[in-house]
């Protein structure tokens, strides 16, 4: 298997909170303003345009529960992902809390 295409640090951080935070449910992100999602009940915000890339490759599904909330779940392929990141960043971290 080839290795993984690069994304960019904040969709690698958005990927590694969706696989510490989801519990099997998704996560939930609520706008804040300017752009920005944030994890429900967490301190964690990013700008929408994060989400794009990793939507786009499938390495995570994004759901629309009820106006302007995302339920987000990171797919197999993301755990995949992530995997293959890691063992090749074997100093990166899993869990950015």
């Amino acid at each position: 298997m080839t290795a993984p295409q690069l994304l960019k640090r904040a969709s690698i951080r958005l990927l590694v909170r969706v696989a510490t935070e989801d519990q099997g449910e998704g996560v939930l992100f609520r706008p804040t303003g300017r752009g920005r999602v944030a994890l429900d009940g967490a301190d964690f915000a990013v700008n929408r345009e994060t989400f794009r890339v990793p939507s786009t490759n499938r390495l995570i599904s994004v759901e629309y529960p009820e106006t302007g909330v995302w339920k987000v779940r990171l797919t197999d392929a993301g755990r995949d992902y992530l995997h293959r990141y890691q063992t090749r960043r074997p100093s990166a971290r899993m869990a950015t809390r």
